[in-house]
């Protein structure tokens, strides 16, 4: 399992789902940035340990299932002054999260008991002492929301951890925080945790997310769909509206032929759910294919070949106009493909992208109309500035 991070979730991002979801930036997540937009990774202010067996080993936190079982339930180990306590992670109730982690991938059933109580919200002393020390860090009028948001946040992998291990004991717990969920991707989160253990209870609301939600909610409902049932009719968190309204129905018509006789395959499933979502690497052999491949801002390597797809790409220069502008309205396209199309003839055009960029202020999807809003105002500064150097 993922630890997902008491900060993290804080912004309840989409997390064990689909794939790794990118920070917040100005530009839409995914879109490809341009040549002088370099997106550069900074280092961690900090040394803080990264590995959650390390983290917990600068509280003196031993690793086996006996060890984070007994900090679950009692506490930090003796010879620990909390007066004295390392700095990072800031938020201590992090550590019980990385505990949970480590015992879901050791497939610990011994650990259900402790992990049944957190997902009911009801943690045992060593964890409520973790919500305690963060208590201290917040403001008094702030104290009540930050508790819930901690005892969800903790119930949220608690959840996460029992459906890894396997233990079926915990579906009646699993169903009463899905009913009582609100947000959409906590609730896909715990309808695929039900799937882990054979309960299918979830499946209506995956495909009702698939046809309503939003293109991210869409997204991990899809996935999870695929998990659980190993169906996979090629929606993702990059399909457009018209895309994501005809996909959503072949899921919707599938699991309304099979829904009766449909059986969960627990083994199956759980490998689905562990298998890292990859991209594989291609030969571009189209604008397309190297919108595509320069979409990839984290590749630093060049596995995806995005730095060679960039170059070709500056260099088609106007060339490559034709291509781009309708990849960019074509509104059956993928999102993250029809961004970078608009990045790139705005890179190639400057200025003469701006009929291009008013005519997609009328699309239908609202990620292609921010981002055509962004260029467009970049397009304004730039002028601006430019007029501002000939007085």
């Amino acid at each position: 399992m993922n630890g997902i991070s008491l900060r993290s979730l804080l912004l309840w991002v989409f997390v064990c789902v689909a794939t790794v979801t990118s920070p917040t930036v100005a530009q839409p997540q995914g879109s490809s940035a341009a040549p002088r937009q370099r997106v550069v990774a900074k280092e961690p202010a900090n040394d803080a340990p990264k590995d959650e067996k390390a983290r917990l080993a600068t509280f003196k936190i031993g690793s086996s299932n006996r060890e984070l079982m007994h900090f679950l339930e009692a506490g930090f180990p003796k010879e620990v002054n909390i007066a004295k306590l390392p700095e990072e992670p800031r938020d201590r109730s992090q550590l019980a999260v990385d505990a949970m982690s480590l015992l879901s991938k050791a497939g610990a059933t011994e650990a259900a008991p402790i992990l049944l109580q957190i997902a009911q919200m009801n943690p045992p002393p060593g964890v409520a002492t973790l919500v305690e020390l963060d208590l201290r860090n917040s403001s008094p009028r702030e104290r009540d929301t930050f508790r819930e948001k901690a005892l969800r946040i903790l119930q949220f992998n608690a959840i996460n951890a029992l459906s890894l291990i396997g233990d079926r004991q915990a579906i009646p717990v699993i169903r009463v925080a899905f009913s009582g969920e609100q947000s959409v991707a906590a609730k896909i989160q715990y309808a695929l945790a039900l799937g882990l253990l054979g309960d299918t209870a979830g499946i209506d609301f995956m495909v009702k997310v698939m046809a309503e939600g939003t293109r991210k909610e869409a997204g991990a409902a899809a996935r999870s769909f695929t998990i659980i049932t190993g169906q996979d009719f090629g929606m993702t968190e990059w399909s457009s509206l018209r895309t994501r309204k005809t996909l959503s129905r072949k899921y919707a018509d599938w699991w309304k032929a099979n829904k009766a006789t449909f059986q969960v395959d627990i083994v199956q499933a759980r490998t689905r759910r562990l298998q890292p979502v990859t991209p594989v690497p291609f030969q571009a052999r189209s604008t397309r294919d190297l919108l595509k491949q320069s979409s990839y801002l984290f590749d630093f390597n060049n596995r995806m070949q995005s730095r060679d797809a960039r170059e070709r790409l500056k260099a088609g220069g106007t060339k490559i106009n034709p291509d781009l502008e309708k990849i960019a309205t074509d509104e059956t396209e993928d999102l993250d493909i029809r961004m970078a199309a608009m990045n790139w003839y705005f890179e190639n055009n400057r200025t003469g992208s701006k009929a291009l960029m008013k005519k997609l202020l009328r699309d239908e999807n609202p990620e292609i109309v921010d981002k055509a809003k962004a260029i467009l105002e970049q397009i304004e500064d730039e002028t601006a500035a430019t007029t501002t150097g000939k007085r």
